[in-house]
């Protein structure tokens, strides 16, 4: 669990660690555009209240939250430094959009290079392809390197201005509410699941890195406001409260063995128990169906061809013979554990009607 605080700023919501208030809602579901505020703290002046106040994100106020990671409140007595980077460190990776901004250092720290953090994260998120909008005074001596690898790694030039930073940071939110991808699929994220990390051979460290890896990988691509069908095998629920979209989960054999014989009574408590999801679904391929390319697809935890002349999207069998005749699998480990969009689908079915598939070696065929 994160540990955070939410304040009302303006209308605008504001997130930031603080040690003597600790708010642990797990009623809480990520919802809206998550802006991280990167940028030094020491020995730069107060530039981040300017950021979350400032007019252009009026517009917004509705639809995004500042990641602040400057406390409230500071205390040394009883600052823990391995819990702020902790804690940084995966509202980063969790965020929508990263924002830079270097003022000019107005307080020597001893002891201290101004920003030295910042240009560790900068490069970072640069590396895990974030949506950055950066910027930094023109007189400061690591522009020039930062500037070239902000340009080789997203094409784009650093703000001289934060105004200018600002603005880059406002077509990125434009970008993410006007996304033409309104619908993602997924499936087999089995998060927290230890058997999964060790027998579809993922290349984590541990479960905790399986599970920040797909948070980041699975808020890269899906908006706060999309439709996401994910096909079964969630793995620990509580990980959803962290993901971007409207999740719909329709169950797997994970789902279906924790479910029992009452199948009904599982569906009406989990989502009781997780008000994360928009809706939990028993593996019916006659009932849950999507357009794909003008073509009803049948969605299904495992891999079915029993509906004549209809396409498939599945899960189940973790990215081996990943296209088949009928149907395509949308789960993580066929995908560099990331979901794919409505347009990703559509290039896949597109491939299928065009005869391009897998040998079958699961299934029979459709003809």
């Amino acid at each position: 669990m994160f540990n955070f605080r939410i304040y009302n700023n303006d209308m605008i919501q504001v997130i930031q660690p603080d040690n003597d208030i600790f708010l642990d809602d797990k009623n809480f579901k990520k919802d809206k555009i998550f802006i991280f505020l990167a940028g030094p703290i020491q020995g730069a002046p107060d530039y981040k209240s300017t950021i979350i106040k400032h007019p252009k994100f009026k517009k917004y106020e509705d639809k995004i939250i500042f990641i602040d990671p400057k406390r409230k409140k500071f205390d040394a007595s009883t600052f823990d430094y391995n819990s702020q980077v902790s804690w940084e460190t995966r509202y980063l990776r969790m965020s929508d959009i990263v924002l830079f901004w270097i003022p000019e250092e107005v307080e020597k720290i001893p002891g201290r290079d101004y920003a030295q953090t910042t240009r560790v994260e900068f490069l970072e998120c640069l590396a895990r392809k974030k949506k950055i909008a950066a910027g930094m005074e023109e007189t400061l001596p690591l522009r020039k390197y930062m500037d070239y690898k902000f340009k080789y790694y997203q094409g784009k030039e650093l703000a001289y201005t934060l105004e200018e930073t600002i603005n880059q940071c406002t077509i990125l939110i434009d970008k993410i509410v006007n996304t033409v991808d309104k619908i993602c699929f997924t499936s087999d994220t089995h998060f927290s699941q230890q058997r999964t990390l060790d027998l579809s051979r993922r290349p984590f460290i541990d479960t905790f890195d399986m599970d920040e890896h797909l948070i980041e990988n699975w808020n890269n691509t899906v908006s706060p406001f999309a439709t996401v069908y994910h096909l079964g095998d969630f793995g620990d629920l509580t990980k959803a409260r962290y993901l971007n979209g409207n999740i719909n989960l329709i169950m797997g054999n994970y789902e279906y063995k924790d479910a029992g014989k009452d199948v009904k009574a599982y569906i009406r408590n989990t989502k009781k128990q997780y008000p994360y999801f928009q809706d939990i679904l028993e593996d019916k391929p006659k009932e849950n169906t999507v357009e794909i390319n003008n073509e009803t697809v049948h969605m299904t935890h495992k891999p079915v061809n029993c509906i004549k002349d209809k396409w498939n999207i599945f899960g189940h069998i973790h990215g081996r013979n990943m296209m088949k005749e009928y149907g395509f699998d949308v789960g993580v480990d066929a995908h560099n554990y990331t979901p794919l969009t409505l347009r990703d689908a559509e290039f896949f079915l597109n491939a299928l009607q065009q005869g391009y598939y897998d040998e079958n070696v699961f299934q029979t065929s459709r003809k």
